[in-house]
């Protein structure tokens, strides 16, 4: 009896760091919640564009939008990888609005993300601030012109 107590307590005292930790790094944003604001706020702002590509980390899962696939729009998920390949091939004509990555604000209820809008002639960046609701809805709240960043030929 005494044998089986002293490996259940090894056992536990082996569980504890994982328990107290987890078993992965958890997410310090909801990155699909702040990319849906930030795309639902860039349609509502400038429009829809003919491609939305989103830039993700492999480990994390994929989401739908609504209305993201609507008239022939398509989504493309890049990794750092993939960008600069995808971005060389596009065709000149095809409009496309680029989410980067969500980055954790000056306080847990805030974000902020870098946004592309463009084409084949150039393109215009936009760093935009989101805020966390008391309902857990993020929205927009600010949006700044990234300088040296604008159509015409890049």
């Amino acid at each position: 009896m005494l044998r089986y107590f002293k490996i259940g307590l090894i056992l536990l005292l082996l569980a504890l760091p994982l328990l107290a930790c987890g078993l992965s790094q958890p997410l310090a944003l909801p990155p699909n919640q702040i990319r849906l604001a930030v795309y639902e706020h860039e349609r509502a702002q400038r429009g829809p564009a003919d491609q939305l590509i989103i830039h993700f980390q492999r480990d994390e899962p994929r989401f739908t939008f609504p209305g993201q696939n609507e008239d022939g729009r398509r989504t493309v998920w890049v990794d750092n990888f993939g960008a600069g390949e995808y971005f060389d091939k596009l065709p000149p004509q095809t409009t496309y609005l680029y989410i980067q990555t969500a980055r954790e604000g000056d306080t847990p209820n805030t974000a902020a993300a870098t946004v592309y809008r463009g084409d084949g002639a150039g393109y215009e960046g936009y760093e935009l601030t989101l805020t966390r609701s008391p309902d857990g809805d993020w929205q927009v709240t600010e949006e700044v012109s990234i300088a040296g960043q604008s159509s015409g030929g890049e």
